[in-house]
């Protein structure tokens, strides 16, 4: 899922659906009008929904806003995403996100997790991006497309053998 950042400020019509609880010491979120972010899940919160992104590409915190601030520019849920429902609440996201304090851990920069949110990214990114650099077993930026002669077809890092785009695709299909 990919999104467009259409407003960084909440209605009033908007905090009053969002419930003002919700809505902590700002009315302005960290997004910037206009950017795309990819989206590595959703859940919502008394109904309304809410997406996980990053804000910033070279660090892995997870930024967390309300879905009302965006336009949806693809709708593909990832297949990475595992749907459940706790309190009344839907849970769309990697199943290791529901580790209890899985969030917690990655703000803080715990190497398991940490290890972990960079395969998710990684398998997220090359699922929604057309020319991924990430590798989809580590998470490794390799700084080159997969399939390009002057680099080869294994991540440096873990050995992985990499799939060219054409390769994505067929194996996405399948």
């Amino acid at each position: 899922m990919r999104v467009r950042c259409i407003s960084y400020f909440l209605t009033e019509e908007q905090i009053e659906k969002l419930g003002k609880e919700r809505i902590w010491d700002s009315l302005r979120f960290t997004v910037k009008k206009g950017k795309e972010y990819l989206v590595y899940g959703l859940h919502t919160v008394d109904g309304a929904p809410w997406i996980l992104y990053i804000e910033d590409p070279d660090f892995c915190y997870l930024s967390e806003s309300p879905l009302c601030l965006f336009e949806i520019v693809d709708g593909r849920a990832s297949r990475y995403w595992e749907c459940r429902m706790e309190d009344g609440d839907i849970f769309l996201w990697p199943p290791s996100f529901n580790r209890p304090g899985y969030f917690d851990d990655l703000d803080e920069e715990v190497p398991e997790i940490v290890d972990d949110f960079n395969k998710v990214r990684g398998l997220i990114e090359i699922e929604f991006l057309d020319m991924s650099t990430i590798c989809p077993a580590c998470g490794y930026d390799l700084g080159f497309v997969p399939g390009d002669p002057a680099f080869g077809e294994i991540c440096p890092s873990c050995g992985t053998k990499l799939l060219t785009l054409s390769e994505q695709k067929e194996e996405n299909k399948s």
